[in-house]
């Protein structure tokens, strides 16, 4: 089920989409755009607040011009500058395709340096040099702190002696801070896409729209580093193509579905689609660079092109359940809707084993119930219709998926999180 409309705090959104989930409408207060496609999945037009803009491409699905806007590329497909309003931003890329420089007019460059992981390690911007301390060394790895900061990532942010607490919605974006004294000191809105709508306060957090998931913002450019890739929210497009090149579309973020998805371009990942009588199915993929296998000749791992369809398998979520206790977390409603990235695997004590089976995927803290929510068998094969508020597998299953995310995590060439998208249809 695609989210159609939600309420928080009095505030009303509503989406529309296309046949095959493209997002064509989003409104809220004082906000309205809708959009439109071409066959490739391009957005042709943005029409915002009754002002329309139009996008133009060439045939290899590079963008040419955003309405004022303008790009070059160089011959990797790479965008190498921007011009809007007269003033001219330009890009730079070292062999690897990483983002080395950014010169945006009236500020100044931002340099940034990397790891042998592809990870980013420094910055030089218009606030000074910052040192990322990550919490590892993969481009997943969450961002501990920048010089300027530390973090607990989605719990707070520290600056100059005073913690302010972060409050995140369904697609992990950060949309208020509070004090200790549990008073707003700030909010920020953005679109689907992630564009600033509205903001108060004056924190220059850089974990804002999808900042549960890492995205990191730079201020004086307005990119946002997921993982290997930048990304331009006002274009809802990488400035750099898929360096497997997998797909019928190597720039265009989530689908053109930003509100259900986020970062296309990770490792394998699980879509689990739950009916309205609680059955469904689920649907192991790979993406480009992910280990499918092992080459018994070479020992070597053998990488997806992307795209592949690997397994289907039987699910169930939350139906009427007669033996859940009403009390208990999670008993009274369905596992919400969204992206959520596999934060651990957990092996049960004696205690749950009946119930959980040997191994199960804990997903992060859900923000609908503040607890982890999980993927698990339990029962042998004996599956049923019915849980607590998890979503239920067969124990071959999980024991197959259990298979495909320790080779993720060990082999492949991509260092972003396995992740698992759960809708629920009407």
């Amino acid at each position: 089920m695609r989210l159609a409309s939600k309420t928080v705090d009095s505030a009303a959104t509503a989406n529309g989409y296309d046949a095959i989930d493209q997002l064509t409408s989003e409104s809220s207060p004082g906000y309205s755009a809708s959009y439109t496609y071409d066959a490739n999945g391009n957005r042709l037009t943005k029409t915002l607040n009754g002002v329309a803009d139009a996008y133009t491409y060439d045939s290899g699905d590079k963008m040419l011009t955003a309405g004022a806007k303008s790009f070059g590329y160089d011959a990797a497909g790479r965008r190498t500058s921007m011009v809007a309003s007269g003033q001219t931003t330009t890009y730079a890329y070292d062999y690897e395709d990483r983002l080395t420089s950014v010169v945006v007019p009236g500020v100044g460059t931002n340099t940034f340096t990397y790891n042998g992981l592809d990870t980013r390690v420094g910055k030089v911007d218009s606030g000074g040099t910052k040192t990322f301390k990550r919490d590892g060394v993969g481009v997943t790895d969450p961002v501990l702190s920048d010089s300027a900061a530390s973090y607990t990532p989605g719990v707070s942010e520290r600056r100059s002696g005073v913690s302010k607490f972060t409050h995140s919605d369904r697609m992990g974006t950060n949309t208020k801070f509070t004090d200790a004294t549990q008073s707003t000191t700030d909010t920020k809105t953005y679109d689907a896409f992630g564009v600033t709508t509205s903001s108060s306060g004056t924190s220059p957090t850089p974990f804002g729209y999808a900042g549960d998931y890492g995205y990191h913002e730079d201020a004086d450019s307005s990119l946002k580093l997921l993982g290997h890739r930048y990304y331009d929210p006002s274009t809802g497009r990488f400035l750099t193509r898929d360096c497997a090149k997998h797909g019928r579309n190597w720039y265009r973020y989530a689908r053109s579905s930003p509100v259900g998805y986020v970062d296309p371009s990770g490792l394998f990942h699980i879509e689990i689609r739950i009916g309205p009588n609680g059955e469904g199915t689920g649907a192991l993929y790979a993406d480009a660079g992910d280990v499918i296998g092992i080459d018994e000749k070479t020992d070597k791992p053998i990488y997806a092109r992307g795209g592949e369809k690997l397994k289907v398998f039987p699910v169930s979520n939350h139906v009427p359940n007669p033996s859940a206790d009403p009390s208990e977390i999670g008993a009274v409603g369905p596992f919400p809707d969204g992206t959520y990235p596999i934060s651990r695997v957990e092996a049960p004590d004696d205690a749950h084993a009946a119930a959980m089976g040997d191994e199960y995927f804990q997903l992060t803290e859900n923000p609908a119930r503040d607890r982890g929510t999980w993927v698990h068998a339990g029962q042998g094969e004996r599956w049923q219709a019915g849980t607590r508020g998890c979503v239920r597998v067969r124990q071959s299953d999980i024991d197959d998926l259990m298979v495909w995310y320790r080779l993720q995590k060990g082999m492949s060439r991509s260092r972003k999180s396995p992740r698992i998208t759960v809708k629920h249809e009407s």
